[in-house]
């Protein structure tokens, strides 16, 4: 069997002390925590306002498609919404009827106002292959 030597059992109680002695000296700092977790939030808000902007402004780069393909992906009823404008007008993706359709009938799930009529206007303009397309639920 294994013998523990003098040695050994200093430095655990040492190792012990000192984890105990940093704990006291260095406890965590909340406030600062709180605020790295502001700003973070701070951040994901510009990041979505820069985004919607850029949408408006016909200016969307994958970093804003990105950014809404993954809001859409958690059910987000805006990032939705905005995806099936921008399918259903060609802005900044190429136009596609049927995947606007869907997106709106998904918006319309969520409760998003007008989302069923422009998902009926999405309907009207395509051709019978497009409508042939489209996912049924």
């Amino acid at each position: 069997p294994d013998v523990l030597v003098e040695e050994q059992i200093l430095q655990k109680a040492t190792t012990q002390e000192i984890q105990k002695n940093d704990i006291k000296s260095n406890p965590i700092n909340l406030t600062n925590n709180t605020r790295q977790k502001e700003a973070l939030k701070r951040a994901k808000q510009l990041k979505w306002e820069q985004t919607i902007k850029a949408v408006q402004e016909n200016r969307v780069t994958p970093i804003e498609l990105d950014e809404l393909n993954y809001r859409a992906r958690l059910n987000d009823a805006k990032a939705i919404e905005i995806l099936a404008w921008m399918y259903t007008n060609g802005v900044g993706v190429a136009q596609n009827l049927p995947k606007a359709f869907n997106l709106y009938r998904q918006a319309e799930k969520l409760q998003v106002t007008n989302a069923d009529k422009n998902a009926i206007a999405v309907y009207k303009a395509m051709n019978p292959e497009q409508r042939a397309s489209v996912t049924s639920d």
